[in-house]
């Protein structure tokens, strides 16, 4: 069992006696460290005095630090039903952990003393998914401009961690073309502008009837 888990906790917990269920060993002190996927644009962020509950977008790294009330022998960390894995008891009582935030559930920690095992409260995890961009248009829905006459259309566009880039596609006649608007640098949580072509330079001719959608992507 330690093999197939990675972890020794996996086949000391199988032969350890487990007390009842209600009988949760005792740990406080909680810190969580967050260090945020690259595409968020965050830096890394510390939560003193947790209450333990983790919330974060999918990809990110979660350190643990947290003080056990009484000495153990050694500690493991279970997310959900997975195998728990090893994590580092100094002192019988400091621990520290690291886990990966993947989905919604919980995780608790599992300490050891002798031939037994306890259970430290179950605590939740939270997911906060990437939300996707919102765009919006400053202009009427419908438009007749010569062919050589620059769109007056104003756009803008927010994310909740960051902006890639934002189009115009351009539909018409079955067939869809992509112009690049804005292509920052960073990943800036908000962009205004204005579409600034005319049908000419979209490949349009006189007598076309398009059909233009902006887009963006985080």
């Amino acid at each position: 069992a330690a093999l197939w888990s990675g972890s020794t906790a996996a086949a000391r917990l199988d032969e350890a006696e487990l007390p009842p269920a209600d009988d949760r060993a005792l740990v406080g002190d909680i810190v969580l460290r967050y260090v945020y996927p690259d595409y968020t644009g965050l830096g890394p962020v510390e939560i003193p005095n947790s209450d333990g509950t983790i919330h974060a977008p999918p990809g990110t790294v979660v350190t643990i630090s947290a003080r056990t009330a009484e000495p153990f022998e050694a500690a493991a960390i279970q997310v959900g039903e997975e195998p728990p894995e090893d994590v580092t008891l100094r002192g019988g009582r400091d621990l520290s952990a690291t886990l990966t935030v993947e989905a919604e559930g919980v995780w608790r920690f599992l300490l050891f003393r002798g031939s037994e095992a306890h259970f430290s409260a179950d605590y939740r995890i939270v997911l906060e998914a990437d939300a996707p961009p919102v765009v919006t248009l400053q202009g009427p829905g419908e438009l007749e401009v010569a062919a050589d006459t620059t769109i007056a259309l104003g756009w803008q566009a927010s994310d909740d961690y960051g902006l890639e880039r934002v189009v115009v596609e351009v539909e018409h006649l079955g067939e869809t073309r992509e112009y690049a608007l804005r292509d920052p640098l960073e990943t800036p949580l908000s962009l205004v502008g204005e579409l600034g072509r005319t049908p000419r330079e979209l490949g349009l001719r006189p007598g076309d009837e398009p059909t233009l959608r902006f887009a963006a992507w985080d």
